[in-house]
């Protein structure tokens, strides 16, 4: 697709542009002015301890405006030393960031002409140390992104060019370098000429067009490791240009690649370029097209970087063949490369592997994300600053995992690959994305991008309550649901969540309720009498909750994966089957205040299953202040942690039995006897359970508050009395053990005193209901 040409309107913002947002607004300007077609470098790569690149760029171009005299090209940090239009020399002016090239006549819209720029100067590397020209270890190489420089594209540090996601080029890469290096650049080699003075000329060519960042070259003294596939549209050459003793390394690393290749052409189509290729450089990785820069430290001989280079392999679809049209879309290229790290696992080892990859990416976000990236932020629109922040790449993953299953895979993969085609070789946005694949599947997704795209955070879903009533030989299942949110105020529209329906033999019957908003409510009709009922069940929905379920035959200790909470079963009595649930929302609110208690803003738990009365359970839960768990709770040392518990949402919150085993910040809180429910941490403010009021009181008491019955340890022997707020004696006694259980029946602030003949000690106790 050509961009129109400007009117003049289009020209004055597009200047203001330039002026108001930098270099990146003059990239699009200049795509708005010309175009070029075809660019020839021929560079001299010789020496690297003088690290200098001494290169001349021959560039086909035609304008899009009438009566252009001027215009500028990018180049960063390297010195023009002339510069010809059709062999007549011209004045070039500019800085070391734009170079302005005078023209002798004024040329036309639809007008050819060919530049020759001869430039040379020690190319430059970004802040970050990562994206730029690099000289070391023996390597000459580019890559072709910049972390923390605006515009990220760095075509510019090694020839001029029009530096920017949308301006396409076919490219012929001549390099000059040592008789004993190869010089290996994107595109398919057409011959290597032998100068006769120490010196080879490598010539490469492409066959597609490109944008500039996915250009590069590599110069060292590589081998080739080289293996054929089979592609769907004929024969592909796969090289891997590694050095010598990283040969037989290589060949182990990549022994999984042709099956990955095979996988994501059955799912994406055809491969899109001339050969597959990857070489070998200090730093990486850089999906260079048909020549991925690779981390040298990732050729170990093993798999464990396996999802790296089929990362890498994915762009070739996601991010070179269709191109994001901005920084602002980059979840396009990275968040679908990142996806494709969860559906290598799939071809190479199964459903169950793609999910617990996709478990771990998604744990990971919903406790990490927000801290790293500084907020939470929209997929599309994100700021250049977080352009390659977690967002994008993890987050952005897990959305094309929540579209896979919205849309389910009947639908999902053939409209993909209309995309792919219908963008191929072209720049794309998130609403490009949106209406390609909502027009080939005739499912309107302008909702889903609505809520997942456009809209920053998490929804979170649960049921409140459902009636069951018999109808015949089935059930009619009232359902009512309500949506809560992370990180977003807008909440998410007509969203399909999956219900799991499961019986008392642990039967089970899905179905998908539509909800539209906040709160909704629709009736089922079921072939089992439903116990209980599972939201989100097998995660096919990026959710605000980490879950996981257990099957219990013996007892021992069961951990719940990412939900911070595991099971020590005791006894037994028949086999059972748990899940639990985290939620990263904060729970209900208390249907009647409790003075002082403040319940977690961030997180609770749901217990779920058919195990109440089979077996003993004593549950352990993880707190900290840390880790971006309870940071928002654990505010003052002096206040009293607690855990709450409900049976659901027609319940109050009130306190069970329980024992902190840790210091204030981190430790675990264990709950003896654990019932299906939900759970969650709360502080009692020290005004109400607090400071003792002697500096020699060590008493410990758990839970405080409670519902009645509470633990003293610590104690010393001497006689106690338990005072109301009315100042009544309400209990005393003479304890002669360390331990005290004691059960009091009326809500309301007590204290305890007890005397140990010299020092009297007195501890504050909140019983709750």
């Amino acid at each position: 697709m050509k961009k129109p040409l400007l009117n003049i309107r289009s020209m004055i913002i597009s200047l203001l542009l330039i002026i108001v947002l930098g270099s990146n607004a003059q990239a699009q300007f200049l795509s708005d002015t010309i175009d070029i077609e075809h660019y020839r470098l021929d560079l001299k790569i010789m020496d690297f301890d003088e690290g200098i690149l001494y290169g001349t760029a021959y560039i086909q171009m035609k304008t899009k405006m009438d009566n252009i005299s001027a215009f500028n090209l990018d180049l960063l940090k390297l010195q023009v030393d002339s510069a010809f239009t059709n062999d007549e020399e011209i004045s070039v002016s500019g800085n070391d960031t734009v170079i302005r090239l005078h023209l002798p006549t004024a040329v036309n819209a639809g007008e050819e002409f060919n530049l020759r720029i001869h430039y040379h100067g020690e190319p430059n590397v970004e802040p970050y140390g990562w994206g730029g020209f690099h000289f070391n270890n023996g390597i000459a190489y580019n890559l072709g992104v910049a972390f923390e420089d605006y515009p990220h594209n760095y075509g510019r540090v090694w020839y001029p060019c029009i530096d920017d996601f949308i301006d396409r080029a076919t490219y012929e890469f001549y390099i000059t370098a040592a008789q004993e290096h190869k010089a290996i650049c994107t595109g398919h080699l057409i011959d290597v000429q032998d100068n006769g003075d120490g010196s080879k000329t490598w010539h490469w060519q492409t066959e597609h067009s490109l944008p500039t960042y996915l250009t590069s070259v590599a110069v060292s003294d590589y081998i080739k490791i080289e293996q054929n596939f089979e592609g769907m549209n004929g024969d592909i050459p796969m090289y891997l240009y590694v050095h010598e003793n990283d040969s037989l390394q290589a060949i182990n690393s990549f022994i999984n690649l042709p099956q990955i290749m095979a996988g994501f052409e059955a799912h994406w189509g055809p491969y899109p370029f001339e050969r597959v290729g990857y070489v070998s450089t200090p730093k990486g990785a850089m999906e260079h097209a048909t020549n991925i820069a690779y981390p040298t430290g990732c050729i170990d001989g093993g798999l464990t970087y396996e999802y790296l280079y089929a990362h890498e392999l994915s762009h070739m679809w996601f991010g070179d063949k269709v191109t994001c049209e901005t920084a602002e879309d980059m979840w396009l290229n990275e968040g679908w490369a990142v996806f494709n790290e969860y559906l290598t696992q799939e071809i190479l080892y199964g459903q169950n592997a793609y999910q617990a990859y996709y478990l771990n990416k998604k744990a990971s976000v919903l406790q990490y994300c927000h801290a790293n990236d500084g907020g939470y932020y929209a997929l599309y629109g994100i700021p250049q600053t977080i352009t390659y922040g977690e967002t994008v790449y993890q987050k952005g993953a897990l959305v094309v995992h929540t579209l896979r299953n919205y849309m389910g895979d009947d639908a999902f993969f053939p409209a993909v690959r209309h995309y792919l085609e219908q963008y191929a070789y072209n720049d794309a946005s998130s609403w490009n994305l949106r209406d390609a694949l909502s027009e080939h599947s005739g499912i309107d997704l302008s909702a889903f991008f609505d809520s997942w795209v456009f809209n920053p955070g998490f929804p979170q879903f649960s049921v409140d309550s459902f009636n069951v009533v018999a109808n015949g030989n089935q059930f009619d299942a009232e359902v009512f649901m309500k949506q809560k949110l992370r990180g977003t105020e807008q909440f998410f529209t007509e969203n399909k969540v999956m219900l799991r329906f499961v019986d008392a033999q642990w039967q089970h019957q899905d179905v998908a309720m539509e909800l539209a908003g906040q709160n909704g409510s629709q009736t089922f009709t079921l072939d089992i009498d439903p116990a209980f009922v599972l939201v989100n069940a097998t995660d096919i929905m990026a959710d605000a909750v980490t879950r996981a379920q257990r099957t219990i035959k013996t007892t021992g200790t069961y951990d719940f994966g990412h939900t911070f909470c595991s099971f020590d079963v005791q006894e037994l009595g028949d086999s059972a089957w748990v899940s639990v649930e985290h939620n990263w929302v904060a729970p209900d609110d208390f249907l009647e205040e409790i003075p002082g208690v403040r319940l977690s803003d961030a997180r609770y738990w749901t217990i779920k299953g058919d195990f109440d009365g089979k077996m003993t359970i004593e549950g352990k839960f993880k707190y900290s202040k840390t880790g971006y768990l309870d940071n928002t709770l654990l505010t003052n040392p002096t206040d009293s942690l607690m855990i709450l518990y409900r049976r659901d949402a027609s319940e109050n919150w009130h306190s069970v039995p329980f024992e902190r085993v840790g210091p204030f910040n981190v430790g675990f809180i264990y709950v003896p006897d654990m019932k299906a429910g939900e759970y969650t941490l709360a502080v009692c403010d020290e005004t109400f359970v607090g400071q003792n009021e002697t500096p020699k009181d060590e008493i410990r008491v758990f839970p405080n508050p409670s519902s009645g019955k509470m633990m003293l340890q610590n104690l010393p022997e001497g006689e106690y009395s338990i005072i109301n707020s009315d100042g009544k004696c309400v209990q005393k006694g003479y304890a002669k053990d360390s331990r005290l259980q004691i059960n009091l029946d009326k809500q309301g602030v007590y204290i305890f005193r007890i005397f140990d003949g010299n020092t009297r000690i007195t501890k504050k106790l909140l019983i709750t209901n």
